[in-house]
């Protein structure tokens, strides 16, 4: 990741357009990111299901206060 944004950096600096080049970083970081928490997702139902539990709870059933 940090030779993303240095690669960024000497692409400025040859280049002279600094939107342009931060935006495309900008757009690389993001597509990594998302990328890495759809795969992140998966394992989690992967590992959840074979374990045995089942659907993951939803955010309301995990912070409920009233006894079950």
């Amino acid at each position: 990741i940090a030779d993303l944004t240095f690669n960024g950096q000497v692409l400025r600096s040859v280049t002279g357009d600094t939107l342009t080049v931060f935006l495309l970083v900008l757009a690389i970081y993001f597509v990594m990111a998302y990328t890495i928490t759809l795969g992140m997702k998966w394992l989690e139902r992967r590992a959840a299901a074979s374990i045995g539990l089942g659907k993951l709870p939803s955010q309301p059933e995990v912070i409920r206060l009233e006894p079950v």
